[in-house]
């Protein structure tokens, strides 16, 4: 397949630009959202409990993946579970 031919036919440049910015925001406001939790578990429990709080909620992300049937469920547990927990760690 002509890779113009496959650019006029399914990219949508409206659309790209849409998800580049969806995906900015999301990545982010996330993490200036999450940050602060994870300074304020580091001060309250201490760095090393801290990691293990993230390691045990990463793994959890990833294994609770392999049971996801719906798109929805794979960006709880994969997106926001395991990937700002690994993330933390």
């Amino acid at each position: 397949m002509n890779y113009r031919k496959y650019k006029d036919d399914y990219v949508h440049p409206e659309l790209l630009r849409c998800v580049i910015i969806l995906t900015l925001f999301t990545a982010l406001s996330t993490d200036l959202f999450t940050a602060p939790l994870g300074s304020m578990l580091v001060a309250r429990i201490g760095c090393k409990w801290a990691v293990l709080v993230g390691a045990i909620c990463s793994t959890l992300g990833f294994g609770l993946t392999a049971f996801c049937n719906q798109v929805w469920q794979g960006v709880l547990s994969y997106g926001i579970l395991a990937g700002k927990s690994s993330c933390k760690l």
